[in-house]
């Protein structure tokens, strides 16, 4: 049982330093002036609510990121968000759209 509980934490580690080191490859690439296109995350970071039309959604640009929210109060919990905090929620976010599209 330990084995397991351990090999899920090291898996869990090495996911979460994953995304984080890309999301700091493409912010820091964004910062250095490629033009690459944003990554758009459709689901709220705030509270992992997958969002089907982002046309009226409020969003913010972070890094590399389109940010979209499912309301202007997220949005603004959002920029209240330390940026470790921010890459974590992205990274949050990131996964569940993937899984939604995987």
């Amino acid at each position: 049982m330990k084995k397991v509980l351990a090999i899920g934490l090291v898996t869990a580690f090495l996911a979460s330093a994953a995304l984080t080191s890309a999301f700091h490859r493409n912010q820091t690439s964004n910062s250095q002036g490629n033009a690459q296109a944003l990554t758009e995350v459709k689901v709220c970071p705030i509270n992992g609510e997958v969002l089907t039309d982002v046309t009226s959604a409020p969003s913010e640009t972070v890094g590399n990121y389109k940010v979209y929210f499912c309301c202007a109060h997220h949005k603004e919990a959002f920029g209240k968000l330390s940026e470790k905090e921010k890459e974590q929620k992205i990274a949050a976010a990131l996964e569940k759209q993937n899984k939604k599209n995987g």
